[in-house]
């Protein structure tokens, strides 16, 4: 048993533990059900922050010449400080509407969840009574069975008695 991680580490799940409770995990992790529309976004902010390390890189070099008076040089530094500003605002921007969908996700996820307990105890409830019901049926089958029982012995001694009775008069009629 080697501690492991989440298949969804990389979209943001924190779990860690033993790999054989790592499909339990996976079936409740909310993460992995939201993993299939957070990878393209990953690989898209991926892209993006790939975009602003050259634009910074680009900069730095253009920062870093002589003759950085020159007033194209510093127009197109100037631009390209702008277009980083904005590339980084847009990817700010993606990456708060994704944790807002994602925390959206997460909230229906967790209602979702609560209310498939609530069945699943409701459920076990009237499975519950059911079972004390059904109980309570099984036993008063079992009394009335025994009071039918007892009435048939007490019937069957009755009639032996009868039996017995009817010999004596039949022997005492005999003998008159």
């Amino acid at each position: 048993n080697t501690d492991g991680g989440c298949s969804a580490a990389g979209v943001g799940c924190t779990w860690r533990g033993p790999q054989a409770q790592q499909a339990a995990h996976a079936r409740t992790c909310p993460f992995v059900v939201l993993l299939p529309a957070l990878l393209p976004m990953a690989a898209r902010i991926g892209a993006l922050e790939e975009k602003v390390e050259q634009l910074e890189t680009k900069l730095r070099t253009y920062e870093g010449e002589d003759g950085a008076d020159d007033r194209d040089s510093e127009e197109e530094r100037r631009e390209m400080e702008e277009d980083e500003k904005e590339i980084k605002e847009r990817v700010r921007e993606r990456m708060k509407e994704q944790e807002r969908k994602r925390n959206e996700e997460l909230e229906r996820l967790q209602r979702e969840r609560e209310s498939l307990e609530e069945e699943e105890r409701a459920a076990e409830e009237r499975e519950r009574q059911q079972s004390e019901r059904l109980a309570q049926e099984r036993e008063q089958l079992l009394r009335e069975e025994q009071q039918d029982r007892e009435e048939m012995e007490r019937r069957t001694r009755e009639l032996e008695q009868m039996r017995l009775l009817r010999r004596k008069l039949e022997e005492e009629d005999n003998d008159v």
